[in-house]
């Protein structure tokens, strides 16, 4: 059970296997790289999109500021509920696909009370490293169809279709 080790333990664990990585999130770039280049998945268009999930109960430790593994918590809380339930705390899933095949190549988790408009940078900038280019096609909800978002992909030489 990977998430209940030490991260020292982690890290000599996936040094053992041979791969130079100090974070989650370069094993899962290595990991998603790899799986493109097996399988030979395009990726000229990305679609993004994201979802609450819902909770119900306290979940005390998980407020942003418990430590987990020598970092916060992400914080089951109230916000914009997809499923119309404003009584239950929730989380926010975010999932990028291709549109070859719908291969799901990016994946995170953000506090329940994260607004969808403030995680397109950060996420278009993953699949840039991920796609190793700039000049893919990025496809999402009417959340992304903000002025700093649209800006800042033109800036760095994106590609951008809010729908």
């Amino acid at each position: 059970m990977i998430g209940q080790l030490e991260p020292t333990f982690r890290t000599s664990r996936v040094n053992y296997l041979g791969i130079s990585i100090r974070s989650e999130h370069g094993l899962f770039v290595l990991v998603a790289t790899q799986v493109v280049r097996e399988f030979d998945v395009l990726l000229d268009e990305l679609h993004n999109d994201s979802t609450s999930i819902t909770f119900s109960g306290a979940y005390v430790r998980a407020d942003g500021h418990q430590r987990f593994l020598g970092r916060p918590t992400l914080a089951i809380t109230w916000g914009h509920n997809k499923d119309h339930r404003p009584d239950l705390k929730q989380l926010l899933f975010i999932l990028t696909v291709t549109e070859d095949g719908g291969v799901l190549i990016h994946f995170r988790a953000a506090d329940g009370n994260t607004t969808d408009v403030t995680t397109h940078r950060n996420t278009w900038e993953m699949l840039c490293q991920l796609a190793g280019r700039r000049d893919f096609r990025y496809v999402a909800d009417c959340e992304l169809v903000s002025t700093d978002n649209l800006r800042y992909i033109d800036q760095h030489h994106g590609h951008a279709i809010g729908t």
